[in-house]
């Protein structure tokens, strides 16, 4: 699980294969700041080069109001993971947002 920068750091291991394939751990992103950490770095948006075969291993949540920190979370919807708008911005702080990152990660730890 990684939040803001650390879902960047995750988004680098699913390019890498670390997480989120066969024999691998599930990966849950939320709000990873690919956009940002890709220009600082001058390198590709993970969101545009990842794809992943199995969508219910790699899950990716973006607030709908998250454009300063997440300025192009769609990039994140043609890769094949499961991907999630929630009504909140960056933080993550509505009970709705909370409660559909706990039914995920709930969802995951059972299989």
């Amino acid at each position: 699980i990684g939040f803001s920068w650390g879902g960047s750091v995750l988004a680098e291991m699913l390019l890498l294969g670390l997480v989120g394939v066969v024999n691998q751990p599930a990966a849950v992103l939320i709000a990873p700041t690919t956009a940002l950490t890709s220009s600082i770095s001058m390198n590709r948006d993970p969101g545009c080069v990842v794809r992943v075969e199995d969508s219910q291993c790699v899950h990716v949540f973006h607030g709908k109001y998250d454009q300063a920190f997440c300025p192009h979370a769609d990039r994140w919807q043609t890769s094949g993971v499961s991907f999630h708008w929630c009504e909140d911005d960056h933080v993550f702080s509505k009970q709705s947002s909370r409660e559909s990152l706990m039914e995920t990660i709930l969802k995951l730890l059972e299989n």
